[in-house]
């Protein structure tokens, strides 16, 4: 919108803002382009400036008992629960570095009752510079909107990348559970997130670290039993806990009830092999605001947060133990080092040159593989380095019955003397002779408590692994359990991501997800368009403006039949196309998302003589 020489309102009755004269001059073209598409959503859309002025709100604001001529000009911490405002405020502060949020909060309603939501806040740069934020509110259990799901995943991946490479550089016990703590609430938006290690008193739990609205909550040093709720029943048990519901859960137990209001939490034990180091506790107020694949994230993120603990529990007692410095200096660098490059690997292969290169300071140490345990127990080889061909290909798949397999699910790390292996019959002596392999180090690999990988490293020049070797092969092993089972999780993530994005665009039907009043949320067009309009001319548009009126007022039914009932409702019409206006038939079936989406999935029949404007 052209800045006015006159000291004027854009106000129009959709929404609220400043006087033009008062505004920014960065941003007049934010509220340009948001008054473009905000005036008309369903959901309250906000825009601050940089000292926190409400600088425009929608008209959906009155869907919390709020008009939005009252709260523009006001600073956004007088809508906020007073006791939550010193984190709104530091949310906001991160903000303006740059960073996105995702709250969850008490708004102050135009009664002053509080009403739990959630923010979805982007910053606005502009040259560099930090200029406001738009945002949009939502109530706490709203859905996010089609394809939401396939973007949270991405998001994930690329976090998860990140994680392991925050937690290698901290090497003291309290930077760890700091750094996971603030990743997980900062990075994934997660309401309220906890680290419960064992007390120095025995049967008890401490939260060591916390982060998130209910942190200034609980006391200073809060203990519990190690078998006292969900946290304990997670440490005892060492299995994962996700409880939608906590009313519903016997396990539950809310210390501070009248402080801590949680509806849902997701509980993962904090694994290193057979030892729980501890829990990692996430809770909400939202119900049921946890789903399978933040278990399998979060489990993902523990195994991460086990390995880094003990990286830094195993630099403290090589620090004040090891009588010679320099060489504990030299051990420790080696495994943080390596630590460090495994953090970012994508693949298996990569990982095994990566361990290979960081043991090349051990002189003979020169072949390695990387071998899954089946589901049936045998090994299978994802990767190796520094063998001939032929002999990687004979050892590609253990079988179950086989020594080495048997060897690796009994837990127990090995150093031979390759002469004396109870040798694969299926390994040609030729083959073997060729590769003159001298020694074997054959270390297993665990992942929530259980025998998950192996890792074997060679040698051929060494009859023997080196005594003072071995140690640090045993830490690689200790850590590289969370390593193979991110890359594992990356690895079903991304697949998940394709498959769902390419079944997607195989599809040649159009694709569009509305809500009840009609509106386009999302749309993707099949082999014959219906609107012959660019897509983003199309999103946020009601069908009443795109179809005639008896087609619009037919899908209008049908659409709040499947939302209604939570079913799929069909039903065929009749269109004109083209230029000379002949008549061409859609099939379309509208299913529920949820209760305020569906999606319609819409197809062109062979003729008009098959539809008539029917419901079934």
């Amino acid at each position: 919108m052209p800045r006015s020489k006159r000291r004027e309102s854009v106000h129009q009755p959709d929404g609220a803002v400043e006087p033009q004269a008062s505004l920014p001059d960065a941003l007049l073209p934010v509220l340009t382009a948001t008054r473009a598409s905000a005036d008309r959503l369903a959901d309250p859309i906000y825009l601050l400036d940089s000292t926190g002025i409400v600088r425009y709100a929608n008209k959906a604001l009155l869907k919390f008992n709020l008009d939005p001529k009252e709260v523009v000009g006001r600073h956004f911490l007088e809508f906020i629960q007073p006791d939550e405002r010193d984190e709104m405020s530091l949310a906001f502060q991160r903000e303006t570095h740059g960073a996105a949020e995702v709250l969850e909060f008490h708004l102050l309603d135009g009664s002053q009752t509080p009403r739990f939501v959630r923010a979805y806040s982007q910053p606005i740069v502009r040259e560099r510079r930090f200029v406001g934020i738009e945002g949009v509110l939502l109530t706490a259990d709203s859905s996010c909107e089609f394809g939401a799901m396939l973007e949270r995943r991405a998001a994930q991946l690329a976090i998860l990348n990140q994680i392991g490479a925050a937690f290698s550089s901290a090497l003291e016990v309290e930077d760890v559970l700091k750094t996971s703590v603030e990743i997980l609430h900062n990075r994934f938006g997660f309401f309220h997130v906890a680290v419960f290690l064992p007390a120095d008193e025995p049967g008890m739990l401490h939260m060591a670290a916390r982060a998130g609205h209910f942190a200034g909550l609980f006391p200073p040093k809060h203990l519990l039993k190690d078998d006292q709720g969900l946290v304990g029943w997670v440490f005892q048990n060492r299995q994962t806990a996700l409880v939608g519901d906590v009313r519903r859960d016997p396990r539950y137990i809310n210390f501070f009830p009248d402080r801590i209001p949680t509806s849902s939490e997701l509980a993962v034990p904090v694994l290193a092999g057979e030892n729980v180091l501890g829990v990692l506790d996430i809770q909400s107020p939202s119900p049921n605001a946890f789903d399978q694949n933040d278990s399998m994230v979060i489990e993902t993120v523990a195994g991460q947060l086990a390995l880094a603990l003990q990286n830094a529990r195993l630099y403290q007692q090589v620090r004040r133990r090891l009588e010679d410095q320099e060489h504990a200096e030299a051990l420790m660098r080696l495994q943080r080092d390596l630590l460090s490059r495994l953090s970012s690997v994508q693949d298996y292969p990569e990982a095994i040159e990566v361990i290979l290169s960081a043991l090349a300071c051990i002189p003979g140490i020169d072949c390695g593989s990387i071998y899954l345990v089946d589901e049936h127990g045998g090994l299978d080889q994802v990767a190796h380095s520094g063998l001939t061909p032929a002999f990687a290909a004979v050892v590609s798949y253990l079988p179950p019955q086989a020594h080495k397999s048997q060897f690796v699910r009994e837990g127990r790390a090995g150093y031979l003397r390759y002469s004396e292996l109870n040798l694969d019959p299926r390994i040609p002596a030729d083959v073997r002779s060729r590769e003159a392999i001298l020694c074997l180090a054959v270390l297993p690999i665990h992942f929530q408590s259980r025998v998950f990988a192996n890792l074997t490293l060679g040698s051929h020049t060494l009859p023997d692994f080196p005594a003072e070797a071995r140690g640090v092969l045993e830490a690689v092993a200790a850590h590289l359990g969370a390593v193979l089972a991110r890359i594992k999780a990356e690895k079903a993530l991304r697949a998940s991501e394709a498959y769902a994005s390419a079944l997607l665009a195989a599809i040649p039907d159009t694709f569009v997800v509305v809500d009840c009043s009609g509106r386009l949320v999302s749309f993707k067009p099949g082999e014959n368009p219906l609107f012959n309009r660019p897509m983003k001319d199309l999103v946020g548009r009601f069908i009443g403006e795109l179809l005639p009126a008896d087609v619009a007022d037919l899908a209008l039914q049908a659409i709040r039949k499947a939302v209604a009932g939570h079913k799929t409702v069909g039903f065929t019409y009749t269109l004109p196309c083209g230029q000379g206006g002949a008549a061409a038939a859609f099939d379309a079936r509208v299913s529920a998302i949820n209760d305020e989406l569906a999606i319609a999935v819409i197809r062109e029949l062979a003729g008009p003589e098959n539809a008539g404007g029917k419901s079934r």
